[in-house]
């Protein structure tokens, strides 16, 4: 996996180190050491020879004592001593070099077969389109200010969205992975006194979809409601596949498209793509009584496994692109790629967009690993540009990926 932070050059701290080095306290402290070993060479001499004079004594009686002794023990001694010396004196043979790293991931961590390798002369890629998504705005697009008669100035979101319009022109599909006009004060504000507006200002972005996210499920209902049926009146779905309602939440479900409603479809390059949307069970613990009554979400993986299963079913769908969020975090990204892995091949999407994790990772991609997962940075966006090797499988691959 990439991430979004690269790891620092180690050079800064060995130029740290040899500068360091090279300081007079260093030098001085060298020349005393230097000082030190070289006064106690020469107090050594003296009683080194003393020893010597000693051991050729006793070594002399030794050889008288033992002149009666077989030739056969003392050329076994003679051996044995020229095998210890030999043991002290060579040389530590050079450490072995640690083993590889693996080039793939064990099938048993994605079980997805190898595709077969083409010589690099007979590969051609074919470019399928780009996909831009956005994830945790939570409706950070603006900030309130007291300033003579300015009431309002562009939150960091909304200077890089600037790009957006640009690469919707370009024929990019612009998504959102959930919360894009939820939680922040002037996006409710802009949302109970005038909805139209945030639906215009999402359509002027270029967003073509939104996916229903944590964000959206912790605003008010009413709130909530107001924004996606405005946004349905532009021609904007806020997508939620695996959302049900009961009576008591039938208005939602009513206002957004669910998976029992059929599949999403929208153009990616020359090709038609299904639009799933996806929220992990868990996130319904995190969501006040008040706004979760009536609603409930089916469990991840069977939710994925019949939704992309009837997108597979029909004759005009190309690829399935499919927004997953779990929450955020470690744990969350964990959660995300075990239900990947609990589906069977055909059950998976081509390209999965990661709601809530670009504080982890920005794309993950290893051989083995479909579908490819992009998590967009926070408040910010990512933008995949989606190749596939012809005659390969119909996963994505290769991609680029940039994140702004």
């Amino acid at each position: 996996m990439l991430r979004r932070r690269p790891v620092p050059p180690a050079w800064p701290a060995i130029a740290l180190v040899t500068a360091m080095a090279a300081t007079p306290v260093a030098a001085q402290r060298a020349a005393e050491t230097e000082t030190e070993t070289d006064s106690e060479m020469d107090s050594e001499p003296e009683t080194d020879s003393d020893a010597d004079s000693d051991a050729d004594s006793e070594a002399n009686s030794e050889a008288d004592s033992d002149s009666d002794s077989d030739s056969d023990s003392g050329t076994e001694t003679e051996t044995e001593t020229a095998q210890d010396t030999e043991t002290e004196t060579a040389p530590l043979p050079p450490p072995e070099p640690p083993p590889p790293l693996p080039e793939e991931i064990p099938d048993e961590v994605f079980d997805a077969p190898a595709e077969p390798e083409a010589p690099d002369d007979q590969v051609r890629l074919q470019l399928l389109g780009d996909v831009v998504a956005t994830g945790n705005v939570a409706g950070h697009v603006a900030v309130p200010v007291c300033d003579g008669e300015r009431t309002l100035r562009t939150a960091p979101f909304a200077r890089r969205a600037g790009t957006l319009p640009d690469a919707a022109e370009g024929g990019a599909l612009v998504v959102d992975t959930g919360g894009l006009l939820a939680r922040h004060g002037v996006a409710q504000f802009a949302a109970r006194e005038d909805p139209d507006a945030l639906a215009e200002l999402a359509s002027r972005l270029g967003y073509r979809a939104l996916a229903l996210g944590e964000a959206d499920l912790g605003d008010p209902r009413e709130l909530l409601l107001a924004r996606a049926r405005a946004l349905a009146r532009r021609g904007i779905p806020m997508l939620a596949t695996n959302l049900v309602c009961t009576e008591r939440g039938r208005a939602l479900c009513e206002a957004l498209p669910t998976g029992r409603d059929g599949v999403a479809l929208t153009r990616l390059g020359k090709k038609r793509a299904a639009l799933l949307s996806f929220l992990d069970d868990g996130v319904m613990a995190r969501i006040g009584p008040d706004r979760r009554a009536g609603l409930r979400l089916d469990p991840l993986v069977p939710a994925m496994r019949q939704a992309v299963g009837a997108a597979r079913s029909r004759d005009d769908v190309d690829r399935v692109i499919a927004s997953v969020g779990a929450g955020s975090g470690p744990g969350a990204t964990s959660r995300v790629f075990e239900a990947i892995t609990e589906l069977e091949l055909n059950e998976r999407p081509d390209l999965v967009l990661a709601a809530g994790l670009g504080e982890n990772f920005l794309f993950a991609r290893p051989r083995l690993v479909r579908p490819a997962v992009v998590a967009p940075p926070p408040m910010g966006a990512a933008r995949a540009t989606i190749r596939q090797a012809e005659g390969a499988s119909r996963f994505v691959n290769p991609m680029t990926v940039q994140a702004f």
